[in-house]
């Protein structure tokens, strides 16, 4: 019997498919040097973001530390402390105890004698001088407070008018003066001649038509 003839052409297709599959293979690994740029990029993408990130945050501190933000607003609340202090005690009316100028002579007692003028000296010298001024101040006021105040316009003219009323009241001949010069001011009259005679202490007037 005859033994049937491998197939070559089958084992030719086998051999084809293989190296194709292992050109394939080959084709679709990545490659160490592209995934090694690959990574090298993307941490030097993250770097710069990260600096970018440091510097905004950095110049944000600097501009909420700075003049304009936080620090600028504490100088200007110094200023205002400073310059405000005497204003702010004199519309309050509060007198400077005995005990807080004793304190502040103390502090400045205990200051070292043998240390030359720094930066606190002319601040200090300014606030003493202004607790000084504001000092004199409260003590003028306490001083015009304590003298008697005079009379006002109004109360003048209150008491004239009284002291009018009562004149008008009790003497018959100042009546009589204040209607002649009624009616030689006002009335352009000329007033009559009135003869006044004594009844019972008081001075009558006999000429009836001469009243208001």
């Amino acid at each position: 019997m005859e033994e049937p003839a491998p197939d070559v052409r089958a084992e030719h297709e086998g051999g084809e498919d293989t190296e194709t599959e292992g050109e394939v293979d080959e084709a679709e690994a990545p490659d160490p040097e592209e995934m090694r740029a690959a990574l090298g990029g993307v941490a030097t993408g993250l770097a710069e973001q990260l600096t970018t990130i440091t510097q905004e945050v950095n110049k944000i501190r600097e501009e909420l530390y700075g003049d304009n933000g936080i620090g600028g607003i504490a100088q200007e609340l110094e200023k205002m402390k400073a310059g405000s202090l005497g204003n702010l005690l004199e519309d309050t009316d509060l007198p400077i105890s005995e005990g807080v100028r004793q304190r502040a002579n103390a502090t400045q007692d205990t200051k070292p004698k043998g240390a030359g003028p720094g930066r606190g000296a002319p601040f200090s010298l300014e606030r003493e001088r202004k607790l000084e001024e504001l000092r004199r101040r409260i003590e003028d006021r306490h001083t015009r407070e304590k003298k008697p105040e005079g009379l006002g316009f109004m109360e003048w003219i209150v008491i004239i008018f009284v002291m009018f009323v009562i004149a008008y009241t009790a003497l018959p001949s100042f009546r009589v003066q204040v209607r002649q010069t009624f009616q030689e001011l006002v009335l352009g009259e000329v007033p009559e001649a009135v003869e006044e005679v004594q009844d019972f202490g008081a001075m009558v007037e006999e000429d009836t038509d001469s009243f208001f």
